[in-house]
């Protein structure tokens, strides 16, 4: 690809008006806003931990749940 990817979506026909680029502003600033607002949410690192706690107690709540049904089987 060569260019901005936003290349293909521009016909080389009906060019920019005025109001299309303030149009275009507008969706940058906005862009730049929830990418800022982005960034202050939990990053991957910061959540692993969580995460592992999570599935530790699930995992042993699935252990407990095999042992009884194979309890009630065997048993």
């Amino acid at each position: 690809m060569s260019g901005a990817p936003d290349d293909r979506y521009v016909s080389s026909a009906a060019p920019f008006n005025g109001e299309d680029r303030l149009l275009l502003a507008r969706l940058d600033e906005r862009t730049r806003a929830i990418h800022q607002q982005l960034e202050n949410f939990v990053t991957r690192d910061s959540f692993r931990p969580v995460m592992l706690i999570a599935y530790g107690m699930m995992a042993s709540v699935a252990l407990a749940l095999l042992g009884a049904v194979l309890e009630s089987v065997l048993g």
